[in-house]
């Protein structure tokens, strides 16, 4: 738990005790316990207010790094995937519509950080 910076009183108390960072650290300790090759986050910031999602989502990137983990990171949020992944992938009614390296991301769309028309379903992953 100290790993992801909670104290081992959580252990103890119910998920709706527990805020949406702690319950967010909380799992991200969870899915580190077997040391996996692969990590799928599944809008891991969905429900989180901009300050925690940040917190967030660093606390995940040093948790890749340092366990040398690839992260398939499944988000609608294109800031956070962008922040998060090298590659991406945008999916659009099940079917892959773009998918590249960041930089290319950003050459095609722009400093918007996102594809004209309706904000899309995006799957990003790092390697």
């Amino acid at each position: 738990m100290s790993e992801v910076h909670l104290d081992e009183q959580v252990l103890r108390q119910y998920p709706h005790e527990l805020s949406g960072g702690m319950l967010s650290r909380a799992l991200i300790a969870l899915a580190l316990v077997n040391h996996p090759k692969v990590l799928i986050a599944d809008e891991p910031t969905g429900a989180l207010d901009p300050i925690t999602k940040h917190e967030v989502l660093g606390l995940l990137s040093r948790k890749v790094r340092e366990h040398r983990m690839t992260l398939l990171f499944i988000t609608h949020d294109i800031s956070a995937a962008l922040h998060m992944a090298d590659e991406i992938i945008l999916l659009r009614e099940g079917r892959i519509e773009d998918e590249g390296k960041k930089l290319q991301y950003l050459k095609r769309y722009g400093q918007s950080n996102k594809p004209s028309g309706q904000e899309r379903p995006v799957l990003a992953k790092e390697w």
